[in-house]
């Protein structure tokens, strides 16, 4: 019935989105069985299918009522950084986005900028998967310590 090779890519599931016959669309997280896999949990015999919403509630779809189940690819965590460099992740001033000549101002005013982006709490209360959240809060961490390590020579780099 159903047949693709993919397998669960979370700890709630596999993400996807699931048209209905009525037309609307469901997505959230498929909590599949041992094997981790779309098809065998799709050609299971149970009636139902368990969805774990972005929200965290879990809802169960009869099968029956599934027109369509497509695979969300959603990028991971380590998805993300591998496109960042090293060097890039070590450097201050690279992860602030400022040059090494600008002002203790514009170092400031990018920290803000970027604290408020990626601030956990402005997250808080959306549905968004467990993988963004933690990108968010990956990202969070890095400039908190980006600017704490350029925090002390602020007061010096005007001065110069």
């Amino acid at each position: 019935m159903f047949s693709s090779p993919q397998t669960q890519q979370s700890q709630g599931g596999i993400p996807v989105a699931l048209k209905l016959t009525s037309g609307g669309v469901i997505k959230g997280y498929l909590t599949t069985g041992v094997s981790g896999k779309l098809p065998d949990t799709m050609n299971k015999p149970e009636p139902y299918v368990e969805i774990m919403r972005g929200d965290g509630t879990v809802v169960m779809i009869a099968k029956a009522v599934v027109a369509q189940i497509e695979q969300i690819n959603v990028a991971q965590n380590d998805q993300l950084t591998k496109r960042i460099k090293i060097d890039s992740i070590l450097d201050p001033y690279t992860v602030l986005g400022v040059s090494k000549t600008s002002s203790s101002n514009e170092i400031q005013s990018a920290y803000h900028a970027l604290a408020r982006r990626y601030h956990p709490d402005h997250f808080s209360g959306r549905e968004i998967p467990p993988e963004v959240l933690q990108y968010v809060s990956t990202m969070f961490q890095r400039i908190t310590i980006a600017y704490n390590e350029l925090k002390p020579a602020l007061d010096t780099i005007d001065a110069a």
